[in-house]
């Protein structure tokens, strides 16, 4: 039986906590959080037996045998740090770090000590992405030559008006809370981006003083393909969508909707083919 704390008693422990209450041979030993409130009744609602209030806390304590680090992203390289050097597997949520720095401090702790360390980058693991990655790499539809992906989605924070959360600090913040999960279904089709320009949208200044870019365009050269990104938050009515143009037909992800699609050459001549196309004949899923 493998026993897990939670760092950080957020709202996405309570997700962490609900799956892995579903899971066999696991069994929720711990949450670690400063907040001795929030650690209390959190622990209270899913019945943790121990809290602690730091990393060195639960390592001596010997009751937990890994940890799912779940604090806001600034501080995920302090967070996981402890647990890796004492060679705890560590599960963090997206991104791993706030910086490239900080992510190779984390695994050079993890390749020292020979602890695992992965990133929930949960993104990657939607079906209808899943069915376009599998098109793209065994190349179905051809050879890809670009990608395009429209991210318009709602804003909890926005329409609840905590303004005081982390991603609201600074700019760049939005990017590695939000930005994140499209970002990375881009990286894994296209690799990794080479060159990147960005064109911001317009700027709000929010309640608390601080300047915040709901939306963006970013144009991006990546290794195996040129990219088109569209990110836009606040938004009132979702739609999340991911195309590959490859060479002999487009592959769609909606990953709001789980739906995925393909357009692709027919048997007929070309003339014949647009009409098919035109008529929906040329549209399948996949």
């Amino acid at each position: 039986m493998r026993r897990i704390a939670l760092v950080g008693a957020g709202s996405i422990a309570q997700t962490h906590a609900a799956v892995l209450g579903s899971m066999q041979n696991v069994k929720l030993s711990g949450i670690i959080d400063i907040r001795t409130s929030a650690a209390s009744a959190f622990a209270g609602k899913w019945k943790i037996p121990n809290i602690f209030g730091s990393a060195e806390e639960a390592i001596r304590s010997g009751e937990i045998d890994c940890v799912h680090v779940l604090t806001p992203p600034n501080i995920h390289a302090a967070a996981a740090l402890p647990f890796l050097q004492a060679g705890m597997p560590a599960l963090i949520e997206k991104p791993l770090a706030a910086n490239s720095a900080e992510c190779e401090q984390l695994q050079r702790a993890a390749a020292s000590s020979g602890a695992a360390i992965g990133v929930n980058q949960n993104a990657l693991h939607y079906r209808s992405f899943s069915r376009l990655r599998r098109v793209v790499e065994e190349k179905t539809l051809g050879g890809l030559r670009s990608i395009h992906c429209l991210y318009n989605v709602p804003l909890r924070q926005i329409s609840a008006r905590q303004f005081d959360h982390w991603m609201f600090e600074n700019p760049v913040n939005i990017l590695l809370e939000q930005a994140v999960h499209p970002l990375s279904q881009i990286v894994i089709l296209a690799g990794q981006a080479e060159e990147v320009s960005a064109v911001p949208g317009p700027k709000i200044e929010l309640p608390t003083g601080a300047a915040f870019y709901p939306s963006f365009s970013l144009s991006l050269r990546c290794m195996r393909a040129q990219t088109q990104f569209q990110f836009a938050v606040g938004e009132s009515f979702p739609f999340w969508e991911i195309v590959a143009v490859c060479d002999d037909g487009v592959a769609v992800a909606d990953i709001v909707r789980d739906r995925f699609f393909t357009y692709r050459r027919t048997r007929w001549l070309q003339p014949i083919e647009a009409l098919i196309g035109f008529r929906g004949g040329g549209r399948r899923s996949g």
